[in-house]
Formats: structure tokens, sequence, C-alpha cells
């Protein structure tokens, strides 16, 4: 749940920058710009180079956070020709889900790199898989696994395909 988000257009004929002091306690600070995040700190300095710029200033309360990091059920499941894998996140980190067939032999992977906390659960932020390999390659029904990985934590599940 979003307990603040502001957005503006911001236009500059020179090179400058946005500086952050007095942020609220207990919010995580997140601005966008032009569809990249960057985590806001008390005192934290932003490069803004001249020109046009939508910015978007989100507010997050700690406490709506997720509480544990979880790898959720896809759905649907079983699936053709796509799925959605959601999950949620307690702290920001790397994010690399897996996709194994039954054997454990890995089919495809997903790096998302970093990741801020938060519920990845909805088709907009979940993981995409049109249940193909690596290579391209469209995979056959069955039985297949995927794992989560980030900050310490894995987890698997399974999901099926039916062709």
């Amino acid at each position: 749940i979003k307990e603040c988000d502001w957005s503006s257009d911001v236009c500059s004929s020179d090179l400058g920058e946005l500086l952050w002091r007095d942020l609220p306690k207990g919010y995580r600070c997140l601005l966008w710009n032009g569809g990249q995040a960057t985590r806001i700190y008390d005192g934290i300095s932003i490069p803004l180079p001249s020109g046009k710029h939508d910015l978007r200033l989100v507010l997050d309360s700690l406490a709506s956070l997720p509480e544990r990091t979880e790898l959720l059920a896809n759905y649907p499941n079983p699936f053709n020709p796509e799925t959605w894998i959601p999950y949620q996140l307690s702290q920001d980190g790397d994010v690399t889900l897996t996709i194994y067939d039954i054997s454990g032999r890995e089919l495809r992977q997903f790096h998302l790199y970093d990741q801020f906390a938060g519920d990845y659960a909805d088709k907009a932020h979940a993981i995409h898989w049109d249940g193909r390999n690596q290579e391209g390659e469209t995979v056959s029904s069955g039985v297949y696994f995927y794992s989560l990985q980030t900050s310490g934590v894995s987890q698997t599940r399974k999901l099926v395909i039916i062709r």
C-alpha cells in the first residue's frame, strides 16, 4: 500500500541536483525518474542532467512491506502457453529465478538484479514465463520446478505445463 505518491515534471536547462533532507522516519522513499528507481536517504544528492524529467516520489510505510521473503504459486497452474510467477521480498536484494526440468537440469534463468522489498504478485510485477528454455525453444508438457534465490533465501515450487 502506497502511503504517498507524488508526480512532477521538471525541466532544467543546466545540470542540477536534487538534495533530500528531513525525510520521514518509518518510510521507504523511492524516486522514479524515467522508469528507474533510486532509494532516497537523508542527505543523498542525486545529479539531474539538463532536460525534461518525469519524476515520481513514492513513500511506503515500512510496516506495509512483507515480513518475510516468499516464492508464491504460479498462475495459472497447470498452464499453456504462459504463466506468471509471483513473489514477495522482505528486504532489497538481487533476485534470480531458475526453472528446472524434472531431472534437475536448468532450462531458463531470470536474473532480476536489484529488486526493492515489496510484493511482486500481480501480472505487471510477477515474473512472466512463456514456456521456453534459454535458447527460445518451447518445452514439452510435464512437471517443472522453479526456484527463487535472494538475500540468503532459496525457495522452490513445482509447476505443470499441459500442451
